[in-house]
């Protein structure tokens, strides 16, 4: 289990880098906390703003925006989740639908003409105009949770995530190495020659 953590980790910081590029650390600082903050491992929590900022940078082209909103609306999430129930990561898949269906706001609030109008920029803004306004009520209600008992079961399943994590990372060396090792035995036994 330890292994397969550190490995989904290490998958989830390249899709925080692949994503964010030079402003991954704006997520390498809050993932660190986001098993106290949001109930999430920090894979979960990195997975998450991946999710969210990859369609937020695909619409606005703006990584700045994309990596401050992903934090934010994964929070939003764990808010969302632990008010209506269900997973942070559900909350997170219907985040990401909002995505598209939000020309009306669009034009509401003033980024079009019309709604065929809409760019991918607007609908990027009125996604997050609509998330925030139809969220209120559950904003920080992780927060509010934390001390009870599905709030410190979650937390606790969290930093046990991130603890087998560390330790499969530091694993992670011998295990490539030994890796390494058994191809290059398998190579060398291919290489034989035949006996006559």
């Amino acid at each position: 289990f330890a292994m397969k953590s550190a490995s989904d980790l290490q998958q989830a910081v390249g899709g925080t880098e692949a994503v964010f590029g030079e402003l991954a650390g704006r997520i390498d600082e809050v993932a660190d906390s986001a098993a106290r903050t949001s109930g999430l491992s920090e894979r979960a929590f990195r997975e998450a703003t991946t999710s969210i900022g990859g369609q937020l940078k695909r619409m606005t082209g703006d990584v700045d925006l994309a990596a401050d909103q992903s934090i934010r609306l994964t929070e939003v999430a764990a808010d969302l989740a632990a008010t209506y129930g269900g997973t942070t990561k559900e909350a997170v898949d219907a985040l990401g639908a909002a995505f598209r269906a939000v020309n009306a706001k669009a034009v509401e609030l003033g980024l079009a003409r019309t709604e065929t109008e809409v760019s991918e920029n607007a609908k990027a803004q009125a996604t997050l105009a609509l998330i925030m306004e139809q969220s209120a009520d559950a904003q920080g209600q992780f927060a509010r949770e934390s001390d009870s008992a599905a709030g410190a079961m979650q937390i606790a399943r969290a930093e046990m995530e991130n603890a087998s994590a560390e330790i499969g990372g530091a694993l992670l060396p011998l295990v490539a190495d030994l890796a390494t090792g058994v191809a290059d035995l398998a190579t060398w036994f291919a290489n034989l020659p035949e006996p006559i």
